[in-house]
This record gives structure tokens, sequence and C-alpha cells, in this order.
């Protein structure tokens, strides 16, 4: 889907602060930055999409993922494998759980049913109105739900990001 890079320039006191911090101290406040630049994001993602049957708005989850070899952290927003739903419209009602794992067991045996649909895919057809194949998936066109929520989000999760960095390296 869209990647952003976001590189805070100019704020040499800040970039020393945290590279004083090294280490696993570092890694924490990287990892804690990106999840509070997630989080406008993925707000807005779960507002913009369009709802059938709440699959995809219910699969929508943020991440990050530390590099080790450099310094920093990737955050995502998108579809995840692994996530619960109790449907509307068509599915109204209906308890499903999707992915694997300890988590689906466990929704299985509280009586939800597997969803077989495959979240990534999914969401695929519904951002960009076409699947891996070139099918047509949406009659209606793209939705473009995530594009336009990381256009909208921009600057708050590089505000959310720099403001949980100062935050961790405060004197």
């Amino acid at each position: 889907m869209a990647a952003e890079t976001i590189r805070l320039e100019g704020q040499k006191e800040l970039a020393n602060r945290l590279r004083a911090l090294g280490g696993s101290r570092l890694r924490r406040a990287a990892i804690a930055a990106v999840q509070q630049g997630m989080k406008p994001l993925l707000q807005s993602a779960k507002r913009l999409v369009p709802v059938s049957s709440g699959r995809l708005r219910a699969s929508l989850g943020a991440g990050v993922q530390v590099r080790r070899r450099k310094d920093g952290a990737i955050g995502r927003v998108g579809p995840r494998r692994d996530f619960r739903f109790t449907g509307k419209g068509r599915l109204k009602g209906q308890k499903l759980v999707s992915g694997s794992g300890k988590q689906r067991d466990k929704a299985l045996a509280k009586g939800y049913a597997q969803d077989r649909t495959n979240p990534s895919m999914y969401a695929r057809g519904i951002e960009l109105g076409v699947d891996k194949s070139g099918r047509v998936r949406r009659k209606a066109g793209p939705a473009r739900f995530m594009i336009r929520a990381l256009e909208s989000q921009k600057q708050a999760a590089i505000d959310a990001v720099a403001a949980e960095l100062r935050s961790r390296v405060a004197p």
C-alpha cells in the first residue's frame, strides 16, 4: 500500500540525546514513538474504510517492527491476520475469527466460526478496486481509504512521534 518515511531533521540536540540513550532505552523510545505516530493513522483508516460486513474494519491494526542493523523502527498500519469480529450486513450477528494460533483456538472454543477470507487480499481489493490478478473487485471503484488516511493524518503522526521522542529524552 502506501509508505512514508519520517525524518526529524534540524534538531541536533534531540538527535544527540537520543544517541546518548543507547541500546535498549533507545529501542524502547523508538518503538513508543512509532506506536504513538500510528494511532492517528489507524483511527483515520478505520473511520474512512467502507463497511459492508465489518470484516475489513475489524482487521485493521498497527504494528511496529524494530530494525536491528540500523537505528529505528518501522510502523505499519493495515489488515492483521489474526482478529475477531461480529459481522454486520450479510454476516449480521455471526461471530468470526480469522488467522491461526492461540487466539484463533481460544475464539473457536468460545463459539466463534473460522473466517477463511485473507484480510490482506480483501483489503487490496477494496483499497485499489482490483485484486492481485487485476480483476475488478469493487464496482464502485477504489476506496483509497488507506491513502486518504495517510494524507490527512501525516502531520499528526509526525507530531506524535516528535512529542513522544521529546518526552523520552527530556532532562
